[in-house]
Parts: C-alpha cells; sequence; structure tokens
C-alpha cells in the first residue's frame, strides 16, 4: 500500500476553504487506496484525516505523528491532545513524541515530528496552504524532496506565485493539473527540483 503525506496550514492559518481542500485530498487518498500519514495538527493534518474516514478509508491506515504524549505532556493545546486521543481511540495508529523525548525543545521537537512523518510516506507528499507564510510546510517538503518524494502544494487564497521555494531546494514550481476535483479558487503546483540538485 502507497503511502501519502498530507499537511499544510495550522488552524490559526487554515482557511475554511482551505479545510475544505484538505478534506478533498484525504478523501482522494482513500479513494485510491493508500494510506495517509499526518501530523498532529488541528489544521490540515485533522480535515485530512476527517475526509479520508468520511470516504470510507480504513482508520488502521491513517498514521498520526504527534509532537506529545498520551497524558498531553508536550502538546501545544489541550485540544491537540484530545484530538490524538481521539484518533487512537478510533483505530488510528498514533505515534506519541514522534519528534523526540521531552527533553528536545519544543521547536525541535515540531520539526523532526514533521521530518518524521514525511519520511514515513511511500507515494507523495502534498501540502494545503492558505498562506504564503508556511514556514513548516516548506521545512517538510524539503525534506519530501531530499527523499525524493513528488512534492504538490494545494494553493488556496493567495497567488501561487507568492510561494516560496523549499529552504535549501533549486528548482520551480509549476502549475498541474489536480488528481481530484477541487472547491473553486484552489490551485495546484508541484516542485520541480533542478537537475542534479535537493538538499
Amino acid at each position: 500500500m502507497f503511502s501519502h503525506f498530507v499537511g499544510g496550514s495550522r488552524p490559526s492559518r487554515l482557511s475554511p476553504a482551505a479545510a475544505q481542500v484538505a478534506r478533498v485530498v484525504g478523501a482522494s487518498v482513500a479513494a485510491s487506496g493508500g494510506s495517509l500519514a499526518v501530523g498532529c495538527s488541528l489544521g490540515a493534518d485533522a480535515a485530512a484525516v476527517l475526509g479520508f474516514l468520511s470516504a470510507g478509508g480504513a482508520p488502521s491506515s491513517v498514521q498520526v505523528f504527534a509532537v506529545g504524549a498520551p497524558d498531553g505532556s508536550g502538546f501545544s493545546s489541550p485540544e491537540a491532545t484530545l484530538w490524538c486521543r481521539v484518533a487512537a481511540s478510533r483505530g488510528c495508529v498514533v505515534s506519541w513524541l514522534a519528534g523526540g523525548s521531552l527533553a528536545v525543545p519544543p521547536a525541535g521537537r515540531l520539526v523532526g515530528r514533521a521530518a518524521a512523518a514525511v519520511r514515513s510516506a511511500s507515494a507523495s507528499a502534498a501540502f494545503v496552504v492558505s498562506s504564503a507564510v508556511c514556514p513548516g510546510s516548506l521545512a517538510a517538503a524539503a525534506v519530501a524532496v531530499g527523499r525524493g518524494l513528488p512534492v504538490v502544494f494545494f494553493v488556496v487564497g493567495f497567488a501561487p506565485a507568492a510561494l516560496p521555494l523549499p529552504p535549501g531546494c533549486a528548482g520551480v514550481w509549476r502549475a498541474v493539473s489536480a488528481p481530484c476535483r477541487l472547491p473553486p479558487g484552489c490551485l495546484l503546483r508541484a516542485f520541480a527540483p533542478a537537475q542534479g540538485s535537493f538538499l
């Protein structure tokens, strides 16, 4: 089974339209028979899982990479803790402290968590963003580029020309057709690395 990573904007930056796109992307992964890997944000991550499960995807085919522990330590909000617990109770596979132990500073655990989630994917890495200011998504995209995974960004509510390149990656964003029917206002861009270059 091919595994797809889906991530994107955190709750404070995820517009309702972008949340709808994330649900569509999650449903598309389920329809393809693939598995889903996400972080533990209540933004694009949770929306993708909702779409995946609503489309008939098996909970056991969802892996959630959590930045904190089951008792709630290490999370930035109680809502994120609760979401991970609910995901686990419904049969999703939750990797607790996926970014390292609590001895690792929060910023380091967030980076490590995202990297672990991306490295678990074998097919693609997709990001749903509603702002060009998305350093976490771009950093995770750089990990995917380094692994040779196809990287796509679903851009919602702003001009794709404003989207920066993944840090340390030489290449360009190219317009591509969507693999699924998307809501109006969503544009898809795929990263095309420069020949012979990556992180």
